[in-house]
């Protein structure tokens, strides 16, 4: 049921100690939870019979204690209230720390598939292909598996221990009926486990897919509004959205249905049962109801605490059950292996300074092919520092995929790129990175503070390099009224425009204090005379940075040192 190979994968050996002392105070709860079921035995016996039991009478010869009537009922009452307020904040404590155990261990396992997704150079090379898909794994589903999978399995721990214990205590009572309890609960568990495991393990497989449909449809309703009404195309995602809808529903009820029918149908046999013992003492038993009553209690509230324990690790069972999709999902991406590099089993020594980058970039031999298809062949090109590239060509002549080879995200086929004399490769690509800037046709911005967008690439805001890098990304004159480096940018920052979008990267680059800047397509969204205050900006860095500029606009390149024309491969100065 519980693969722990899997398990020891996801969770990591770091959260077992505490996963330890959770299952060491249910245990404690499980011990606590039957002696206070066992308490009501002495209680009935002293009221129902109106005399001390053994227990009492031992307890009071070992104290030397000499009690009426009266103190001893008063006693009995006051340690079995005082008994119950402790065991209340015992009960408190527990369920505090299993909620806080449960949260932290779901934010760790988000945390490692974030983590997964930072060790691809290229997503490409993974099999999660959409932010829908993504945000499901990382938010939805790792909290299913902590809270369900391994919750679920931890709370049946806890729920077995209790009925084992109770058990063992209704055995030293009456050994009879305490096996005829025990074999009965535990043939309905079985029974009722076996027939319904194969539907829950195929129904959790059609849950993941439903909902990962519909977050789909929910980020495509705000990325495409204006297409979906535009062409008319509203009605048909409406209409997909409430199918998955309705489908994901009737799954989630089904989940439901199944897991609260163990619960009535038990509690409905205990009932049942209890009732014709009662029926049979009054009616064809000689034994008086005073003498069966302490007995019959301590059964009665034995079975009113095991049948909702047997019904939640039944619940707990269908939960896993219902997980192993999820399972089996988290597992496999994490078992994903970039073809090329898996930065997370990087040497920490790659991570602390910047690949030297004093001399010149080269290209010797490089060749590049996708799918077969020759795209790059036998490129040699030198780069020096300092120096303006422009990277002219029409569209689907391989720009963009040249960056990518001298930014290090895609390796070429054959051939090698040199930084001042040394390959760059998958060992030193972090180092290598931490030199560049980039800005691409529709620049990322944080749902953040603008502080925190352009002092991206460090924990600590400084804001002496942040005006500065304000300044020389010409944004001065943005921050009037009420804005300010606390205000906010909205989601894909819509609230301003493009051109400013665009110097906020490069304001973003100047704040890291980079070597190279890359700029790929920087002015395909914006009009004319936004184009040429963007590019006069780039111009402001000539010969202060290294440059890369990839343009289908050759007006936009007038500037550069040297240009690529990558339709018939020449590399020819300005």
């Amino acid at each position: 049921m519980i693969n722990l190979k899997n398990v020891n994968k996801i969770i990591e050996q770091r959260n077992y100690k505490k996963l330890y002392f959770l299952v060491f105070l249910l245990i404690l709860q499980s011990i606590i939870e039957t002696l206070s079921i066992g308490m009501i035995y002495p209680l009935l016996n002293f009221f129902a019979n109106n005399q001390t039991s053994e227990i009492q009478f031992n307890i009071q010869s070992y104290f030397d204690l000499n009690l009426n009537h009266s103190q001893v009922a008063t006693t009995i009452v006051s340690v079995f209230l005082a008994f119950f307020v402790l065991k209340f904040f015992f009960q408190v404590f527990i369920e505090w720390t299993n909620a806080t155990y449960f949260n932290n261990l779901k934010v760790f396992i988000s945390e490692k598939i974030l983590k997964k997704h930072f060790s691809f150079k290229n997503l490409s090379n993974s099999s999660i292909k959409s932010t829908t898909e993504f945000s499901n794994l990382a938010v939805f589903e790792s909290e299913r598996y902590a809270q369900k999978y391994i919750g679920g399995f931890v709370n049946i721990i806890s729920e077995s221990l209790t009925i084992i214990f109770i058990s063992f205590m209704l055995f030293l009572f009456s050994t009879k009926y305490s096996i005829f309890i025990l074999l009965f609960y535990s043939s309905v568990v079985f029974l009722i486990f076996f027939l319904i495991k194969n539907y829950l393990k195929k129904i959790s497989f059609k849950r993941l897919l439903h909902h990962e449909v519909i977050m789909k449809l929910s980020k495509e309703s705000f990325d495409g509004f204006k297409e979906i009404l535009i062409y008319s195309a509203k009605n048909k995602l409406i209409q997909n959205f409430k199918k998955n809808s309705v489908k994901l529903g009737n799954i989630i009820r089904n989940e439901s249905v199944i897991s609260n029918l163990p619960r009535f149908g038990i509690e409905l046999l205990t009932i049942t049962i209890f009732s014709i013992v009662i029926f049979y003492v009054f009616n064809f038993s000689e034994i008086s109801f005073e003498e069966v009553a302490p007995t019959l209690g301590l059964f009665a509230l034995a079975a009113l605490r095991i049948y909702p324990g047997v019904t939640r690790i039944l619940a707990n069972l269908q939960s896993i059950k219902a997980s192993i999709a999820t399972e089996n999902r988290i597992i496999n991406y994490l078992n994903e292996k970039d073809l090329k590099i898996d930065s997370l089993k990087y040497d920490e020594k790659n991570l602390i300074k910047k690949l030297s980058f004093e001399k010149k970039i080269e290209l010797k031999n490089l060749s590049y092919k996708i799918e077969g298809i020759d795209i790059f062949k036998n490129l040699n090109f030198t780069f020096n520092k300092n120096d303006f590239i422009g990277i002219y060509g029409k569209s689907g002549s391989g720009k963009t995929t040249l960056l990518n080879l001298l930014m290090g995200f895609t390796e070429p086929t054959e051939g090698k790129i040199f930084i001042d004399d040394e390959e760059l490769n998958s060992k030193n690509f972090n180092s290598w990175i931490k030199n560049l800037g980039y800005v691409s046709q529709n620049s990322f911005l944080l749902n953040d503070t603008i502080e925190n967008n352009i002092a991206l690439s460090s924990e600590d805001v400084d804001e002496m390099k942040i005006n500065k890098s304000i300044s020389q990304a010409q944004l001065t004159n943005f921050f009037r009224g009420n804005i300010n480096l606390k205000s906010f940018l909205t989601e894909h920052a819509s609230n301003i425009s493009g051109g400013e979008k665009q110097r906020f990267s490069i304001a973003r680059a100047i704040y890291k204090d980079v070597d190279i800047l890359f700029f790929d397509e920087p002015t395909s969204a914006l009009d004319e005379k936004t184009s040429e205050n963007f590019i006069n900006v780039i111009n402001s860095f000539h010969k202060l940075k290294t440059i890369f500029i990839v343009s289908h606009r050759i007006e936009n390149l007038k500037k550069c040192d040297k240009i690529l024309y990558l339709d018939n491969m020449t590399f020819t100065d300005k």
